[in-house]
């Protein structure tokens, strides 16, 4: 009984030494965030069992790795991760102190995040879900650059070693890890977009009625297509197409922020310039043309709208709206765009185009309307009346004046005008001949008519 005993003792310490140390990690790192405005990187350490069979619990570890410090500066703790209620601290320190391996000429700098064991069991990792250890923040010092993040591992080539310590049938520091995953991320990917051919973007921006002088105006406005496709503006014929029976003339009515370029406006008809037009349908065309005076051009970026200059029109038909279409690279006569990638370059045409049109133009307002019309007076000459006869659109009051040759007031009324036909005597028997004038002022509407007296 007692060997059987023995046995049982050995086979038991005999299982615990085998499964003593055979805890095994793989790391990574998780890019979290990469800011280019307040020049900041977050990245994730993260940490799990190698495969099923390597599962542990982790204890007191030091993660150990290696930065670019000529991108990333100042490493501190962002946050903790799961393993918050272990007590966590970071000690940055650069390459002269813990970079022996370094390459001449290199600029290195070292993490060490160092979590304490504080006390308990550990906390189990498995193969299967990625543990957050923490997240370390750097200053961005390059926001071109790359920064390559490289785990030590537990060779005596990389000191100080990274170490991971274990607790399952007792402590220890697994001294085999399974996969580091180093990465070389770089913030340029981020910061500065891809550089691409150059392109642009046109519009319309309707920009005001002049109700008084039946004028519609319009700005056309151009942006580079894409961050990295940038240019500098140097020639340009903006044309686009209208409905020549709602509106024609256009002109240049101010130049813009190309105001030190030569710029024109040439309004053609449906005759000459719009052979794409079909079933009987008339377009008018206009070519605003811009030719560059001298210098390197003008920059178009992505993110802001060029106001190139303002158009203005005349407004035939005001119950009309019309479309303001740009003849794009397939059309004829084609709009045409010229720039250079670099300042004082050699101009190319730019094929990347792309045209918003402008869709229902209408003038936000209607014509002046007289509220008076088919005004008539009678009898002239006349002895000793006159009557005053007019259709109203609207009820409202009247203001008569009659003045006499001497531009003194002979007779003043207002009156009340009915809508519909209405009909106003006056007597002027007691004023002697000669020649007197009338005056009708309604709301907006003036009228003037000359009356003749006379004796018999």
């Amino acid at each position: 009984m007692k060997t059987h005993y023995l046995v049982a003792i050995a086979l038991a310490m005999l299982c615990a030494v085998s499964s003593f140390g055979q805890g095994q990690y793989d790391l990574q790192f998780n890019v979290k965030e990469i800011n280019c405005d307040q020049n900041y990187v977050l990245v994730g350490l993260d940490i799990k069992a190698s495969n099923a069979n390597t599962g542990f619990h982790i204890t007191s570890s030091n993660f150990r790795f290696d930065y670019d410090a000529n991108t990333l500066a100042n490493p501190t703790i962002e946050n903790e991760g799961v393993l918050s209620g272990f007590v966590q601290q970071s000690n940055p320190q650069t390459a002269s102190i813990y970079n022996r391996h370094k390459l001449t000429g290199s600029f290195t700098g070292m993490v060490s995040y160092n979590m304490p064991f504080g006390g308990g069991f550990g906390y189990y990792l498995n193969d299967t879900d990625w543990t957050e250890i923490g997240t370390v923040r750097f200053d961005l010092l390059d926001d071109a650059g790359c920064f390559g993040l490289n785990y030590h591992d537990n060779t005596p080539a990389e000191f100080p070693n990274t170490l991971v310590g274990a607790k399952d049938n007792g402590s220890y520091y697994i001294t085999a890890p399974g996969t580091l995953d180093d990465i070389n991320p770089c913030a340029s990917d981020v910061c500065t977009p891809p550089v691409s051919d150059p392109g642009y973007v046109v519009r319309f921006v309707p920009s005001g009625t002049d109700c008084d002088n039946d004028k519609q105006r319009v700005i056309v406005e151009i942006k580079a297509s894409a961050p990295g496709a940038d240019f500098y503006l140097t020639y340009m014929n903006f044309r686009f197409s209208y409905d020549p029976t709602a509106l024609a003339n256009v002109q240049v009515y101010q130049e813009l922020e190309l105001s030190g370029l030569s710029q024109t406006t040439s309004p053609s008809s449906f005759t000459v310039w719009n052979p794409h037009s079909t079933n009987g349908s008339i377009g008018g065309l206009a070519s605003y043309n811009i030719a560059m005076a001298g210098g390197s051009g003008y920059p178009i970026n992505n993110t802001d709208w060029l106001q190139v200059g303002e158009l203005e029109f005349d407004i035939l038909d005001y119950s009309k709206c019309t479309d303001l279409s740009w003849n794009d690279a397939y059309s004829y006569p084609p709009t045409v765009i010229a720039g250079t990638q670099n300042p004082g370059g050699n101009m190319s045409w730019i094929k990347d185009g792309q045209y918003e049109d402008l869709s229902n133009l209408c003038a936000n307002c209607a014509p002046t309307r007289e509220p008076l019309y088919n005004i008539s007076v009678s009898p002239v000459p006349t002895v000793e009346e006159f009557n005053v006869y007019f259709t109203s659109e609207e009820a409202a009051d009247a203001e008569f004046v009659v003045l006499d040759a001497l531009g003194r007031v002979v007779i003043q009324r207002t009156q009340h005008v009915y809508q519909g036909a209405n009909h106003i005597p006056f007597n002027i028997q007691n004023q002697s001949p000669g020649v007197y004038f009338l005056h009708v002022r309604f709301g907006d509407f003036r009228y003037s008519h000359k009356i003749l007296k006379t004796g018999f």
